[in-house]
């Protein structure tokens, strides 16, 4: 009999474990080198970060965003960027040290400048930039349809695979929509080597993200490999020769699925990331 814990058991273990520790130096913007009461709207926000700064720790500012305090609803911990100026289009940058050849997930979260006071009227849809290593994407927020305010900023998540091609990448994140006061917002910067169990953002075939790592390990990963396995999708679902460890094949994929790719990747999820 194997010992692999049941598959209910399993799912409860990992409601939404986040993977590996963060390449990315000072991905939250709590490091700043202006002390709060120096910021231009003291505490509440710095405003044009001045290109070629030093202030935000770890990232070279190309063009200028605003630094946010208690202006809004941070993503996580209590920092965070308007990625448009008051006036400017945000641009920064970051070498991150990688292993040449290694798979690893870009995750982040994003918003959108509510504009609560309604002064300078720009479109709603935000468009933020993000690049590393061949990947480019965009992520769009739509602060009309999605009626945030800067009490709750209803912060998404995203996250994007990719294989370093260099022992050093450059991470890049720019505003690219008409924006100039008011525009995407962006913290929660990561990079981590990819959970080999991390297998898709979203369960639902069509959705953005479908296939893709995001750096979080939960049901929808389980639920699509268990897509993939029915499906008979080798590329997806072959993972093992034998699901004992220690055993030849442990770990080879052999062109053939059965029992032992699905309790191999049970006992991967079970074990996180």
């Amino acid at each position: 009999m194997r010992n692999t814990p049941p598959v209910a058991a399993v799912l409860g273990l990992c409601c939404a474990t986040a993977c590996a520790q963060n390449l990315v130096q000072n991905g939250g913007f709590e490091q700043y080198e202006l002390p709060a009461a120096s910021w231009s709207l003291p505490g509440i926000a710095d405003l044009n970060i001045p290109v070629g700064s030093t202030r935000l720790v770890g990232w070279e500012v190309l063009g200028s965003p605003d630094y946010v305090g208690t202006g809004w609803q941070p993503g996580e911990g209590e920092r965070s960027l308007d990625m448009a100026g008051t006036p400017a289009i945000g641009h920064i940058r970051q070498s991150v040290a990688l292993t040449p050849g290694r798979e690893y997930v870009l995750s982040f979260r994003y918003s959108g400048n509510p504009d609560a006071t309604m002064v300078f009227r720009e479109p709603p849809i935000k468009e933020l930039e993000a690049s590393i290593a061949g990947l480019t994407f965009v992520a769009l927020f739509d602060t009309e349809a999605m009626g945030n305010s800067p009490a709750n900023m209803m912060w998404a998540r995203v996250g994007r695979p990719f294989i370093a091609t260099g022992a050093t990448e450059v991470l890049t994140f720019r505003s690219i929509g008409p924006q100039v006061h008011t525009g995407p917002a962006l913290d929660d910067v990561a990079i981590t080597p990819r959970c080999p169990a991390d297998l898709t953002e979203f369960a639902l075939p069509g959705t953005p993200g479908y296939g893709l790592a995001n750096a979080i390990l939960n049901n929808d990963d389980f639920f699509y490999f268990l897509a993939q396995f029915a499906a008979g999708n080798l590329a997806v679902a072959d993972l093992t020769t034998t699901a004992v460890p220690g055993t030849p094949g442990y770990g080879v994929p052999n062109g053939v699925l059965n029992n032992d790719d699905f309790f191999f990747y049970l006992a991967i999820f079970a074990a996180g990331c």
